[in-house]
C-alpha cells in the first residue's frame, strides 16, 4: 500500500515522528511505529525465519527511524545488570524500550526494573521513560505496550 497519497500524509513521515518525539509525546510514537509496520507486506515474511528474528527486526526498524530523525539511539544497550533493546536519549528524556515476541508488555517492564536498566541514567536529572513493547508473530505487528515514567 502507498502510505501517501496525492493530497495528504497518513502521519508516517519523519515529520510527525518528530514533532511527537520533541513534545515527548511516546504514546503516538508508539502508535506511528505500529501503523508503520503494518504497511508491510505479509508477503516478505519467511514463515521458517519468522519466530527468530522477528523481535530483532522490530528492534532495528525503532533504531533507524530513531537515527534518520537525528536522535541518539542505541540497540542493546548494556549495563552491568544485562541489555536494554533499545534506548533514545531526547534533550531531557531517556526511553528505555524493551521488546518481547509473543509475550506481555507486563514481562517486558518487569525486565527492565528486575535488569535495572535505568541505573546508568539515575543521576542524570533527565526523565527517565519504560516502554515495554510486545510484538505479535501472528500479527507482525506491535500488539501491546505500556509506558510507565520512573519516579524521581
Amino acid at each position: 500500500p502507498a502510505i501517501l497519497n496525492n493530497n495528504r500524509s497518513t502521519g508516517l513521515d519523519v515529520v510527525s515522528f518528530a514533532r511527537d518525539i520533541k513534545k515527548g509525546d511516546i504514546e503516538s510514537v508508539m502508535a506511528r511505529f505500529k501503523s508503520l509496520f503494518a504497511t508491510l507486506p505479509y508477503t516478505t515474511a519467511r514463515k521458517e525465519k519468522q519466530d527468530s528474528v522477528i523481535e530483532q527486526n522490530f528492534q532495528n526498524v525503532f533504531y533507524l527511524v530513531f537515527t534518520l530523525l537525528g536522535q541518539w539511539s542505541t540497540v542493546e544497550e548494556t549495563s552491568s545488570f544485562g541489555r536494554a533493546d533499545c534506548v533514545l536519549l531526547n534533550g531531557n528524556n531517556v526511553y528505555i524500550f524493551e521488546f518481547k515476541r509473543d509475550k506481555g508488555a507486563d514481562e517486558a517492564l518487569n525486565q527492565i526494573e528486575e535488569a535495572k536498566y535505568a541505573g546508568p541514567y539515575k543521576s542524570s536529572g533527565k526523565r527517565i521513560v519504560k516502554i515495554g513493547a510486545s510484538f505479535s508473530t501472528k500479527e507482525r505487528n506491535l500488539v501491546e505496550w505500556k509506558i510507565v515514567e520512573e519516579i524521581r
